[in-house]
């Protein structure tokens, strides 16, 4: 015997039913939250928070719940967030995602900078990566991540070379992934840089490597 439509839940009792939120465990309603490909079901205040955490923390970028297979697609829940949001989250997206990442070397900006920024520019004898910053304009070197330096290569520019000298005066050390100098104020020896890279402060070598 056929079903008939009225058997159906309507899309109201949908709305109305009550679920638990994986995460803070709150009983919320269907409008209320929502549920992805593993099944589970989260709150709209813990996708907001899970969302927020991937744009200042790599480790938490792509957003998922329980399977790292499956990240949560920012147009799934594309209801809970603004244009400048969507805007940030997929800028921070790429920058996370980006393979031998590189930044502006002013410490007054350092901004990423995308790949598309990055050109080649032939020298008398070599070819050398230039970049320029998007937000302040800043040329950079995209071989050794400091400013651009024309017509010497990066050991024989004479900043470079005075750069190095006082980072080794103060005890600065070089991330080996992404080539920008950093200080220690404060904690211990295990660093881990903007590009998501870990070493030792003492020798720069791969963080457990030394």
């Amino acid at each position: 015997m056929a079903t008939s439509p009225s058997s159906f839940p309507s899309l109201s009792a949908y709305q109305t039913a009550t679920l638990e939120c994986l995460t803070c465990c709150d009983t919320v309603t269907a409008k209320d939250s929502s549920t992805f490909l593993c099944g589970h079901t989260l709150c709209n205040p813990c996708v907001i928070r899970l969302f927020n955490l991937s744009t200042v923390d790599p480790e938490q970028m792509p957003p998922r719940c329980c399977d790292p297979q499956h990240p949560i697609d920012i147009h799934s829940v594309a209801r809970l967030f603004d244009k400048d949001f969507k805007l940030l989250f997929n800028k921070k997206k790429d920058e996370f995602t980006t393979q031998n990442k590189l930044y502006c070397p002013k410490p007054q900006c350092a901004e990423w900078i995308p790949p598309s920024s990055i050109t080649f520019h032939r020298g008398r004898s070599s070819a050398r990566k230039k970049a320029t910053c998007l937000k302040c304009s800043t040329d950079v070197c995209g071989d050794c991540g400091l400013k651009w330096h024309p017509g010497t290569n990066c050991e024989q520019d004479k900043e470079t070379v005075k750069l190095m000298k006082l980072a080794k005066d103060e005890g600065w050390q070089r991330c080996y992934s992404c080539r920008a100098v950093v200080q220690l104020s404060e904690g211990c020896n295990h660093m881990k840089c903007r590009c998501t890279a870990e070493f030792c402060m003492l020798c720069a070598r791969p963080w457990k490597t030394c």
